[in-house]
């Protein structure tokens, strides 16, 4: 409105309106002043309100956000598969771990522990294997879902990224439990200390774009959570607060230790169930200067209303404060109505710039704040999409991978790192006698009889070394001995690190079977079942070898029967076949198991005598007797007959080593002195002569 100024001097007219004109201007100073501090103490209220307000939906979105994170552990820790819950598939865990890191990178760390503490999977692969049992986060997540106070980092301090402020968390966690409901661990993770930071501005930032506004957080001992830079003066806040279980937001001006006024809204957490497990105090601040400039705008406009009647004064300062507070209290029954439907209100507009700027900040928090929770049920709902296709996928290719292994004769199974089954197919369950699925994530060492788990052991720590594992091990399957050939190949990341180890198993009986039969054939005779010349060679040297190791003594006797000829030549081939059956029994039947007996020709036979105290009156002994058994009289067919032998026997006391081939050779000569001497007898020789001492080579 104009000023009135007189417009005529020192009439009366002038004079009575400058004489009426002074006193309105008296009376309009008056009015002013009462109008003046009228307005203050409406928009005083309207800011209290404004600020309280603000802390509210701060605190809101503090609470909502850690239900959010709460619902999304939750979501995590009910997944399951096939196996058991997904937590307890590594792999898988991991992936879906980091996953949820990157969708929401506040996370700083997210991890499983077991009943026990130790951490079997985490986000990163952090603290993987160690122990979190006497942290308070881990301790109250087995009982029900716990937040606790911000804290420093004991553990991941060294493992995380470095950076200038010390790393600080806020902790989630809540049981895991198993398809009975029985609980099996907990999960649990850490947001840094800029979630707070972060949400705070989100939330003031549309009253930042008009106005300078200040989050203060303080924990349930007064210690400063979050705070402007540089702001010390918790204790002197902390004075001011009001009591923690108040219900709702109280509003003060007051200045800090030497600080400019401020306008400060307290709000406690009793009324939001997230942040009353923390037991914070939410304090937001504005600058009194700042919260109270329109009344100072409001002063200049009154001052200026001069020659207004008392009357119309008074009317106007009514209608005034009318006019202003009816917009805020549209505001506030909108701001309530939201809180409690989640729709955003009409409200009615303001004309005046605080009012403007106020209920805009509000439109724009309603709105945000809808908006950002349709977002998030959009991306709940296609994460769940998302996991449930992964999980039925994850269904298809273990079936399909089943069905393959399943028709292969091989045994096939995979051990995590924590000797558990994850997987193995039917004929691996056949023979190792496990019911159908018994013994998926088991401990190995609960499967397997305690014998058994021994004997793998050494191999199982070689491979989950990195290196592969092949041994063999007898096993009974279906009530029939088998001999199985097992292999363990490590599982290598590509980080480097052994993620398990696949088994690989095979039935090697019957190819051990034949392999024994093919090596029989080739060292025997066919026809009498002794050995052939190339199985004596190799009795021979072992013989020889222990002879000299264990200094005992040893025989070595040449056999030829006498006139064999005759009897083929007489008889037939077929009788001769009978008399070098009965020479091979005979003189069989004489030895000792120690003993060997070898075919080394047509008639000629070769008998190695080991381990005699008296090498020559042993030999001697044995000779006699299988002269004495051969000259039985023997019926084969209608044929009777009488079979006869020259023996050339050579001896060893096994001080020396010796070449098989002299000792062949010594034997050979003794039996032509027997033949010479005039058949069916014996000869014995002594090799006498020092060869060579083992100790005389191992100089040289």
């Amino acid at each position: 409105m104009a000023n009135i100024r007189p417009t005529a001097r020192y009439s009366l007219k002038s004079i009575l309106i400058l004489l009426f004109g002074g006193l309105l201007i008296i009376t309009t100073i008056l009015l002013s002043w009462v109008l003046t501090s009228i307005a203050r103490n409406s928009l005083l209220s309207e800011q209290k309100i404004a600020m309280e307000a603000l802390a509210t939906q701060a605190a809101n979105r503090f609470d909502n956000n850690l239900a959010e994170r709460v619902r999304e552990l939750r979501t995590v820790a009910s997944i399951r598969r096939a196996g058991g819950l997904l937590l307890q598939n590594k792999g898988q865990a991991r992936a879906w771990l980091n996953n949820l890191r990157t969708s929401y990178p506040l996370y700083a760390w997210i991890g499983y522990a077991d009943t026990k503490g130790e951490v079997q999977v985490s986000s990163g692969g952090l603290l993987e294997g160690a122990s979190v049992a006497e942290r308070p986060w881990f301790k109250a997540g087995l009982e029900g879902v716990f937040i606790g106070d911000v804290h420093k980092a004991l553990l991941l301090e060294s493992l995380l990224t470095p950076r200038d402020n010390p790393w600080r968390f806020l902790d989630v966690s809540l049981p895991v439990t198993n398809a009975d409901g029985d609980v099996v661990g907990v999960l649990g993770a850490h947001l840094s200390d800029d979630w707070f930071t972060l949400i705070s501005n989100d939330v003031l930032k549309a009253t930042l774009r008009y106005k300078p506004v200040e989050a203060i957080l303080l924990d349930k001992d007064g210690e400063i959570v979050m705070a402007p830079e540089g702001f010390q003066d918790a204790k002197a806040l902390h004075e001011l607060a009001p009591p923690r279980d108040a219900l709702a937001p109280v509003s003060k001006v007051a200045s800090l230790n030497g600080e400019s006024d401020y306008l400060m809204a307290f709000l406690a957490p009793s009324q939001h169930p997230n942040l009353q497990m923390l037991d914070w105090m939410l304090v937001v601040r504005q600058p009194r200067g700042v919260a109270f400039e329109g009344i100072l705008e409001l002063q200049d406009t009154v001052l200026q209303v001069g020659l207004l009647l008392l009357l119309a004064s008074i009317f106007l300062a009514v209608g005034f404060s009318v006019w202003i507070s009816r917009p805020l209290r549209s505001a506030a029954a909108g701001a309530q109505r939201f809180t409690e439907t989640r729709e955003v209100p009409d409200i009615l507009e303001a004309r005046y710039l605080e009012g403007a700027e106020l209920l805009q900040s509000l439109k724009v928090l309603m709105t945000d704040i809808r908006e950002y929770e349709n977002e998030l049920e959009d991306k709940v709902e296609q994460r769940t999409e998302e996991l449930a296709n992964s999980l039925k996928q994850i269904e298809i290719n273990e079936r399909q991978l089943r069905t393959i292994t399943d028709n292969l004769p091989v045994q096939i199974a995979y051990i995590d790192v924590s000797l558990r089954h994850v997987f193995y197919n039917s004929a691996y369950e056949t023979a190792l006698g496990l019911a159908d699925d018994s013994a998926l994530w088991k401990p190995l060492q609960e499967i397997l009889p305690e014998e058994r788990y021994l004997l793998f052991l050494p191999y199982i720590e070689q491979a989950l070394a990195g290196n592969r594992a092949k041994f063999e091990f007898p096993q009974l399957i279906e009530g029939k001995p088998r001999i199985l050939e097992c292999q363990y190949i490590p599982d290598i990341a590509a980080g480097g690190e052994v993620s398990g180890f696949f088994v690989m198993m095979s039935d090697i009986t019957d190819l051990r079977e034949q392999h024994q039969r093919l090596q029989w054939q080739v060292q025997h005779d066919s026809l009498t079942g002794a050995l052939n010349r190339q199985g004596l060679q190799v009795i021979l040297e072992l013989a020889l070898e222990r002879a000299f190791r264990y200094r005992s003594g040893m025989a070595l006797m040449f056999i030829d029967l006498d006139r064999f000829k005759a009897v083929n030549d007489t008889y037939g081939h077929a009788v001769g076949d009978e008399v070098l059956k009965a020479t091979v029994q005979r003189t069989r039947e004489v030895l000792r198991k120690s003993d060997s007996v070898a075919r080394i020709a047509g008639d000629e036979f070769v008998v190695v005598l080991e381990n005699l105290q008296e090498p020559e009156r042993n030999a001697t002994q044995v000779a006699r007797s299988i002269l004495d058994s051969l000259n039985e009289p023997l019926q084969v067919g209608t044929a009777d007959l009488r079979i006869q032998g020259s023996i050339g026997v050579a001896c060893l006391d096994g001080q020396y080593r010796v070449d098989k081939e002299e000792l062949l050779k010594l034997a050979d000569e003794a039996m032509y002195e027997s033949k010479n001497a005039g058949r069916n007898q014996y000869r014995i020789l002594t090799l006498s002569k020092p060869l060579e001492r083992e100790s005389d080579a191992e100089k040289r």
